[in-house]
């Protein structure tokens, strides 16, 4: 088993890949009752993603349920890192799955959550689309007093503001701001843009205002960007305004409501 899993790994380290043989064989020999550590089985649960390259995502999937199952067989206690390797490799394998029942299994197998399964059952809801689950592990986090790195604050500005869930995308910027970090200009501009389909001007132009004075700067193309909202929405009568502003960061451009007409 040892061999085995030596030569594995040994195969990950110089071509970045593996193939679906290699994994069945340990998989067979572990199913045979060959005694496996804590940390050989966290090396198989990680090789049923991507480093299956010429695997289908959903062939991929299935595999590293499998694995788990039979690790769990074992009666081996399974701790959060294994967890955090299933999470990672459904993350690979884009795989939709709902992380409030992953949750409730964490519970009830009686595994604590860490700051990296919180982040990962979040990014990978926002990648399903669900919104609510989404922010339900946001609030998660929040009440477990976790730190947010900014990859996901924007993600979730993103993500709220796409759905016009626009109250809490701006309670996430402000939490951006107060923490002294800054949001990438797409989240900060699709934001923006959310205000710009509700035609809300006034508000609009205040974030922009306040963003500033924490040095947080608007560019030319998170200006278009707006503009293109405004048009696309039916807001045109809003463009007149947003280009005095543009005008007050010296970005000047003629005609504007020809262009987005």
């Amino acid at each position: 088993m040892d061999r085995c899993f030596y030569n594995l790994i040994e195969n990950v380290q110089i071509a970045n890949k593996i193939t679906r043989y290699e994994v069945d064989q340990l998989l067979k020999k572990i199913q045979e009752g060959e005694t496996v550590s804590s940390a050989q089985s966290l090396v198989l649960v990680l090789c049923c993603g991507s480093l299956l390259f010429e695997e289908t995502n959903e062939s991929r999937t299935a595999l590293v349920q499998e694995i788990f199952k039979c690790l769990e067989n074992l009666n081996k206690p399974l701790d959060i890192s294994h967890y955090n390797a299933l999470l990672r490799v459904y993350w690979e394998n884009e795989h939709r799955f709902s992380t409030t029942e992953f949750l409730a299994k964490l519970a009830s197998d009686g595994v604590q959550p860490n700051r990296f399964t919180y982040q990962q059952l979040l990014l990978c809801s926002a990648a399903n689309g669900d919104i609510k689950e989404t922010n339900n592990m946001f609030e998660c986090m929040k009440k477990e007093g976790l730190k947010m790195n900014q990859y996901v604050l924007d993600l979730l500005i993103i993500t709220n503001s796409t759905a016009d869930e626009l109250e809490l995308a701006t309670e996430i910027l402000e939490e951006t701001i107060r923490a002294k970090s800054k949001p990438s200009n797409l989240a900060f501009y699709t934001l923006l843009c959310g205000f710009a389909r509700k035609s809300d001007i006034d508000y609009l132009c205040q974030i922009i205002e306040t963003c500033k004075q924490k040095n947080i700067i608007m560019q030319e193309e998170g200006f278009i960007m707006i503009l293109q909202a405004l048009a696309d929405s039916g807001h045109g009568q809003h463009i007149k305004r947003m280009e005095k502003v543009m005008h007050q960061y010296g970005f000047f451009m003629d005609d504007l409501s020809k262009i987005f007409s």
